[in-house]
């Protein structure tokens, strides 16, 4: 996650496409089927039109921080950024490359 000239996280395009992919499936009363797809060495599925792979990072990211993909979701499209701003800076204090590249 990156801060956006100090003023808060910048937004998370496959969080957003998250988002819009569970409503349309609620408005349309149907499941959007999945893909398989394969980059980077990943094996994965997604019901995604786009951002398959910021959106299986955003799972292991959940994953690590112990939340739910809704949390997340909340967060990022919040009116106010202060809940995401938290998750990032929990994750950017054990993510942070000068850290690991001390030890």
């Amino acid at each position: 996650m990156q801060d956006k000239d100090e003023k808060g996280i910048g937004q998370n395009e496959s969080c957003t496409e998250r988002f819009a992919t569970d409503v349309a499936e609620e408005i349309l009363g149907e499941r959007i089927k999945s893909k398989k797809f394969q980059a980077i060495g990943l094996n994965f599925e997604s019901n995604m039109p786009n951002y398959h792979i910021e959106h299986y990072l955003n799972r292991l990211l959940c994953k690590a921080m112990q939340i739910s993909m809704g949390e997340l979701l909340k967060a990022q499209n919040g009116r106010s950024l202060e809940e995401f701003g938290k998750i990032a800076n929990s994750f950017n204090d054990v993510a942070n490359y000068n850290k690991l590249g001390e030890k």
